[in-house]
């Protein structure tokens, strides 16, 4: 008896799993905000970008107006830039106080 109870509560669960899972929207991609480090690591964030904007994701980079590496104009994303004249490590101190923001933990 207690097996066949068991039975039943998880075809349930198995119905309504399909069924939510197929009235679920499909995702055509969204907007992402990038926050690249300067340097050799711009090469491999370039990669991910390519492909994130292949698959239909609207992508926005925060460049330093310093930055050698990172273009500002792309056809793969939008760019902001922070003016870093004479500011130091302004862009940088940015960027902690926005990943405390979000409760993001700096590596």
């Amino acid at each position: 008896m207690g097996k066949m109870w068991w039975h039943h509560v998880c075809g349930a669960f198995v119905f309504l799993t399909v069924s939510l899972i197929s009235f679920t929207p499909p995702c055509d991609g969204g907007n992402i905000l990038v926050f690249p480090v300067d340097g050799s690591h711009w090469i491999n964030t370039k990669i991910l970008l390519e492909e994130l904007h292949a698959r239909g994701h609207n992508l926005t980079v925060i460049r330093a107006s310093t930055s050698w590496y990172i273009p500002e104009k792309s056809p793969l994303y939008t760019s902001i830039t922070i003016q870093m004249e004479g500011q130091g490590n302004a862009f940088y101190i940015f960027l902690q106080e926005q990943l405390k923001v979000c409760n993001c933990e700096c590596v």
